[in-house]
């Protein structure tokens, strides 16, 4: 038995109409929730789908186990990417509905898991096609109602802004190779950059390995 697998039989079971939800709700108690737990790290973890589906079933089925629901959640906020609007919408939903339920064991636990859910995942693209405080995913005609709204600033893709001190590290690094590359032309420029390097206190095999020569030409020097 897998998650993958379990997952299955959750989605499978909302078809049935012979057994009582409380059928499942016993698989999940006595047998599931042990796979779950054991397989979780490496078939839950690293796939969003699966967490996604996990939380809708076990909604579905008002399941409500505090140990899975805690890992579900604990998961969630340790992406570092939510792939897709739909699996973002579903987990914060599940969250914010747990932790607001004062008859289910989690209320008021997961505020800080969701500040940090949302800080992580709630980009400005997000933020237009989904009111994370409405917990409302808007449709077309929303979007289309709000167009005004839109500006291309807050749309369009931008370079990211240039950090000048790694644009000088690499002025910096490119001219010690041009000085390197002459030195070869260069007996005096050769001296000289031997003598910088043993102010440096570097070591004979990282000269031998900067320069490009054997430690005999470098002791001549």
């Amino acid at each position: 038995m897998r998650a993958p697998w379990i997952l299955s039989l959750l989605e499978a079971f909302k078809d049935n109409r012979m057994l009582h939800r409380d059928h499942i709700r016993e698989k999940l108690d006595n047998q599931f929730k042990k796979v779950l737990l054991a397989n979780w790290n490496e078939e839950v973890e690293y796939h969003q789908k699966v967490l996604q589906g996990l939380a809708n079933e076990l909604a579905d089925l008002e399941w409500y186990d505090e140990e899975v629901w805690t890992k579900i959640v604990t998961t969630a906020c340790q992406k570092k990417k939510i792939q897709n609007l739909h699996i973002f919408v579903d987990l914060h939903k599940h969250m914010v509905m747990l932790n607001n339920d004062k008859d289910k064991p989690f209320y008021g636990k997961f505020t800080a898991q969701i500040e940090t859910y949302m800080k992580k995942h709630y980009n400005q693209d997000r933020k237009w096609k989904y009111d994370a405080e409405r917990l409302h995913k808007n449709s077309l005609q929303d979007l289309i109602d709000r167009r005004e709204e839109a500006t291309i600033d807050k749309f369009a893709l931008t370079k990211a802004s240039t950090d000048e001190s790694v644009i000088e590290l690499a002025r910096q690094a490119e001219r010690r190779l041009k000085r390197l590359r002459m030195a070869k032309y260069s007996t005096d420029l050769f001296d000289e950059i031997v003598n910088e390097m043993m102010r440096e206190k570097r070591t004979i095999l990282e000269m031998m390995a900067e320069l490009d020569v054997e430690d005999d030409v470098i002791f001549a020097a």
